[in-house]
């Protein structure tokens, strides 16, 4: 790894927030690993230990409560920027959304209304289908 990702970061926060590894696993939908393999890339790229291992514990050096408190605040900057309403106000073009039957009865139709009125110069495609097939159709190659 040559750079820090944004997703090193998110893990980041998770961690400091929730408390563990496991539960920012859980939080972001990836395996203990995984969260584990960030924080170590992590730590290779900014050169310094970010967690102290206490036993079974592990608690933030002084370095990484430092490196929670500047991604917190770069965190929140992207997150306004990106899901701003502003960004998405001219939005054009076509969106394809696949969806299983389930959900489609369940969801779609408050979630289309809602992306009509937000924006309305959206055209949408919507397919309803097996959620395997819509896997497959989706998959190049």
């Amino acid at each position: 790894m040559n750079r820090i990702a944004l997703y090193h970061l998110e893990t980041l926060i998770w961690i400091a927030r929730l408390g563990t590894f496991a539960a920012a696993a859980e939080r972001l939908n990836a395996s203990q690993p995984t969260i584990s393999v960030r924080m170590r890339e992590l730590e290779s790229q900014i050169g310094a230990k970010i967690f102290q291992r206490h036993g079974r514990n592990m608690a933030l050096t002084i370095r990484g409560r430092e490196l929670v408190k500047q991604a917190e605040a770069l965190w929140a900057n992207a997150e306004e920027f990106l899901l701003a309403p502003s960004a998405f106000a001219l939005a054009t073009g076509v969106v394809r959304i696949g969806s299983g039957e389930i959900a489609a009865a369940t969801y779609l139709p408050t979630f289309v209304a809602e992306l009509d009125r937000a924006f309305p110069t959206l055209n949408l495609e919507v397919e309803i289908d097996l959620t395997a097939r819509l896997i497959d159709l989706s998959t190049p190659g």
